[in-house]
């Protein structure tokens, strides 16, 4: 069974380590998939998603269901899972997507276009994320 909470955490210590290494392609590409798994996690926990095999899915009131995948869609789906609930400061967070120009299919590229200051904003990203996961997780929901 997937626990994302814990693959958030992972990936970002070890997106980390590699920036300071200069190796800032799979840099940027963990710092995605950190920022992803805190998403994903929340979504399940404090979101009312439900945990599959694959990807959470969200159930709205109409029936219809979201299958929640990989960045940048998922950081859209997570605000408009929060549409009319708490979580203020986490959903004013959510108002500007910095992996917008995000993509899983990067990990195939050669790195070119990677630049410090893209990972540096993406791993600040990742850590405010992985921050509003801790917060949620003492407080019992979403600041």
């Amino acid at each position: 069974m997937q626990n994302f909470g814990n693959a958030a955490n992972r990936h970002f210590r070890d997106a980390v380590l590699l920036e300071m290494n200069e190796r800032l392609p799979n840099a940027d590409q963990l710092a995605g998939f950190a920022a992803e798994c805190a998403l994903k996690e929340i979504l399940i926990r404090f979101l009312g998603a439900q945990r599959t095999r694959s990807k959470p899915v969200s159930v709205h009131a109409d029936g219809k269901q979201t299958s929640h995948g990989h960045l940048p869609p998922l950081w859209g789906e997570v605000a408009a899972a929060l549409s009319g609930r708490s979580g203020g400061a986490f959903a004013g967070f959510l108002a500007e997507n910095p992996f917008s120009s995000w993509s899983v299919d990067d990990r195939y590229s050669n790195g070119d276009g990677i630049a410090p200051n893209l990972v540096a904003a993406r791993l600040a990203a990742a850590r405010r994320i992985l921050g509003y996961l801790q917060i949620a997780t003492v407080r019992g929901a979403l600041p």
